[in-house]
C-alpha cells in the first residue's frame, strides 16, 4: 500500500518513497512500502514492551488481575512505534505495574503521557537520575513527600558519570542535550534544584566540587515514574529509598559509572579539608 492512501491525493511528498526516505530515514518504513510490512515492524516493537512486562511481572504474572483498557490503548498506540530500548523498558515496566485486582485502576495511563512527552534524551537522564538516588540513598529515612526531605537528597554528578550513561554518538551535542534534558526534566516536575557548569561555577553550592559536573534533586513525581517503569506496582515514589526495596530494573548495555555523590558528603570532604590544613599549619 502507497504511502499516498493514508493522506489522500494531491501530496506529492507523502506519495513519494524516495522523499519519505530523505525525510524521515528508515523510519519511512512506518508509512512506505505493504502495509504489510507496517504491521511486522509496529509488532517487533510492541513484542519487546510486553517481553519487558513479563521480565517485571516475574512471579505476579500468574497472579488474577488485569490491566485497564486506557492503559492498555496507551501502550498500544504509542509503543508501536518505540525502538528505544530504554523507553521500551519504561513501556513495559507501566505495563507490568498497572495490572490489579482491582479493575478501574488506570493510574498508568497519567505516567504513559508523562512518557509521552519526553524526549528519549530526558528518559535516559530520568533513569540515571533515581538509579544513583536509589542507590545513594537506600535505607535513609527521608520522606519524598516531603519538598525539604527532598532537597537534603540532592546529589553531584560528575561529567563523566552523565557522559557515560547517556552513551553518545558522533553528532549529538552533549551541553545542549544536558540542557534540554534538565528543563524538560524539571518542567515536568520529575527533577528538582538543577544546575550543571564546570568547577568554577559549582563552587558557589559546595567548594568541595573539583570537576564539571550536574546538580539535581528528586520529586516524588519523578519517583513515581520511575518506580512504575521499574515494575512496582502501586509505587507513590516514597518506597524509592526504602531498605527493603527489591528494584529489578537495570537495563541492558545501559552503564552508570562510579563517582556520583551526596552533596552532604561533598560538605563533609570540605570539613575534613578544613581540619587537616588545621593540623598541618599546628604542625
Amino acid at each position: 500500500m502507497d504511502a499516498s492512501v493514508f493522506v489522500g491525493s494531491g501530496l506529492a511528498i507523502l506519495g513519494s518513497k524516495d522523499l519519505l526516505i530523505k525525510i524521515l530515514g528508515p523510519s519511512a518504513d512506518y508509512l512506505g512500502g505493504e502495509i504489510k510490512g507496517f504491521v511486522e515492524k509496529c509488532n517487533v516493537n510492541l513484542e519487546r514492551i510486553f517481553s519487558n512486562a513479563v521480565k517485571k511481572l516475574h512471579t505476579r504474572i500468574n497472579q488474577e488481575g488485569s490491566v485497564s483498557p486506557r492503559v492498555l490503548k496507551h501502550v498500544v498506540d504509542e509503543g508501536r512505534f518505540c525502538e528505544d530500548n530504554l523507553t521500551a523498558e519504561y513501556y513495559g515496566g507501566i505495563l507490568a505495574s498497572s495490572k490489579s485486582r482491582i479493575g478501574r485502576d488506570d493510574r498508568g495511563v497519567t505516567l504513559l503521557a508523562q512518557i509521552k512527552e519526553l524526549s528519549v534524551y530526558q528518559l535516559r537522564f530520568h533513569y540515571m537520575a533515581y538509579m544513583l538516588i536509589h542507590r545513594l540513598f537506600q535505607g535513609a529515612s527521608y520522606n519524598l513527600g516531603d519538598t525539604n526531605d527532598c532537597n537534603k537528597m540532592k546529589i553531584f554528578v560528575p561529567m563523566a558519570v552523565y557522559q557515560k550513561a547517556m552513551d553518545f554518538q558522533s553528532g549529538e551535542n552533549e551541553a545542549t542535550i544536558l540542557a534540554h534534558c534538565l528543563f524538560g526534566l524539571t518542567k515536568h516536575n520529575l527533577l528538582s534544584a538543577c544546575q550543571s557548569g564546570d568547577s568554577q561555577f559549582l563552587q558557589k553550592q559546595s567548594k568541595a566540587i573539583t570537576e564539571s559536573g550536574i546538580i539535581f534533586a528528586p520529586t516524588l513525581p519523578g519517583a513515581e515514574l520511575f518506580l512504575w517503569a521499574m515494575g512496582l506496582p502501586g509505587a507513590s515514589g516514597r518506597e524509592l529509598v526504602k531498605k527493603d526495596i527489591d528494584i529489578q530494573g537495570e537495563v541492558e548495555g545501559f552503564v552508570i559509572i562510579d563517582g556520583a555523590i551526596k552533596f552532604t558528603a561533598l560538605n563533609d570532604i570540605l570539613k575534613t579539608r578544613k581540619e587537616t590544613k588545621k593540623m598541618d599549619n599546628k604542625a
